[in-house]
C-alpha cells in the first residue's frame, strides 16, 4: 500500500499530487516513511522582483519541527510587458521522510528568507 491516495502519476510513474487537498490517507500505521512525489508550485514576481531568488520548501510537523528542507535558487525572469512573471516549479519532495505519527502537518515556501505561503495536509 502506498502513502498517499494520489490524484495521478507522472509518465515516468512518480505519484504527482495535483490540485489543493488536506488529508493524506494509508492503511499503515505510523511511524511511517513518506514515499516520493512532486510537489506543484507557482511563484508570481512583480517586474522589480525579477532576478534570481533563494527558495525553500520546508516540511513541518504538528510540533513545528522540520522534518524535510529543500533549497533551491529561482529565475524570475521579467515579463516585457511590464506585468507580473511566473514560474512553475515541481520539486521531488518526501523521499524518505518519516512522519511520525497522525496529525497535523505543513509546507512552508520560503523565498529569499521570507514564508510566504503555507499549506496543510492531514496524515491519517
Amino acid at each position: 500500500s502506498s502513502d498517499l491516495n494520489f490524484a495521478g502519476r507522472l509518465e515516468t510513474g512518480q505519484p504527482l499530487i495535483m490540485g489543493i487537498f488536506h488529508t493524506a490517507g494509508s492503511n499503515e500505521g505510523f511511524p511511517r516513511r513518506s514515499v516520493t512525489y512532486h510537489l506543484a508550485v507557482e511563484l508570481e514576481a512583480e517586474p522589480h522582483e525579477a532576478g534570481t531568488h533563494a527558495v525553500q520548501l520546508r516540511f513541518l510537523d504538528q510540533d513545528g519541527k522540520e522534518l524535510q528542507v529543500l533549497n533551491f535558487e529561482a529565475e524570475i525572469l521579467r515579463n516585457e510587458a511590464n506585468i507580473p512573471s511566473h514560474l512553475w516549479m515541481s520539486p521531488e519532495v518526501g523521499t524518505s521522510v518519516e512522519i511520525p505519527a497522525a496529525g497535523l502537518y505543513r509546507w512552508d515556501l520560503v523565498v529569499d528568507g521570507e514564508p510566504i505561503a503555507s499549506a496543510r495536509v492531514t496524515f491519517q
